[in-house]
C-alpha cells in the first residue's frame, strides 16, 4: 500500500477541521448542491487551486458530484509528471474516465453509440461531443483518433464493413 506524503496527510487533517467544514458549507450555500460539471446532485466541494488552502476564496472552489470528483482526481493522478502542465487526454482515456452519469448525459446528445462517437467517428457533431466530455473532465485538449486508411470506412476494424469503398 502506498504511503501518504506529509502534504497529503496535512491536507486530510485540514479537511476534518472546523474551518474547512465552514468554508465547505459556505460554498454549498453559495453554489447550491448542483455539480458544476454534469449538473447532477453534488455535495463534494473541490479545490480548483491549492494556492490559498486554509484561506480559500469561493472562486477557488467548485461543487461536484462524487462521480465527477473521482473522475477529476483519477485524471490528475494519470497526468502527474507531465512536463508541459497541459491536460491533454487521449480519446480512449477520456471515454474511460467518464462516469456512468456523464456517459448517460452525453448519450442523450448523440444518436450514435457513444463509445463509437467519442473514440472513432469524424464529424463536427462528434468533435462537439468530445469537447463536452473534455469539459466535464476539466481538460485542455483531446487527441488520439485513429488515422484513416485509404479505401476504408472511418471506423476501427471491428466496425468496418467487409467490403472496401
Amino acid at each position: 500500500m502506498k504511503r501518504l506524503s506529509d502534504r497529503q496527510l496535512m491536507h486530510r487533517q485540514y479537511l476534518q477541521s472546523p474551518a474547512w467544514k465552514a468554508k465547505r458549507m459556505e460554498a454549498l450555500e453559495s453554489y447550491g448542491c448542483v455539480c458544476n460539471r454534469c449538473g447532477k446532485y453534488g455535495t463534494d466541494v473541490h479545490h480548483k487551486t491549492y494556492k490559498r488552502v486554509g484561506d480559500e476564496h469561493l472562486e477557488d472552489l467548485e461543487v461536484l458530484c462524487r462521480d465527477c470528483h473521482e473522475a477529476h482526481h483519477a485524471i490528475e493522478r494519470s497526468l502527474r509528471g507531465k512536463k508541459n502542465g497541459s491536460k491533454a487526454y487521449h480519446v480512449k482515456a477520456m471515454f474511460a474516465a467518464l462516469s456512468e452519469d456523464q456517459k448517460k448525459m452525453l448519450q442523450e446528445t448523440t444518436g450514435d453509440d457513444l463509445h463509437f462517437a467519442i473514440m472513432y467517428k469524424r464529424s463536427k457533431k462528434c468533435d462537439k461531443l468530445r469537447n463536452k466530455a473534455l469539459e466535464l473532465l476539466g481538460g485542455d485538449r483531446w487527441y488520439g483518433l485513429p488515422k484513416l486508411k485509404k479505401g476504408y470506412h472511418e471506423s476501427p476494424k471491428h466496425y468496418r464493413p467487409s467490403i472496401k469503398y
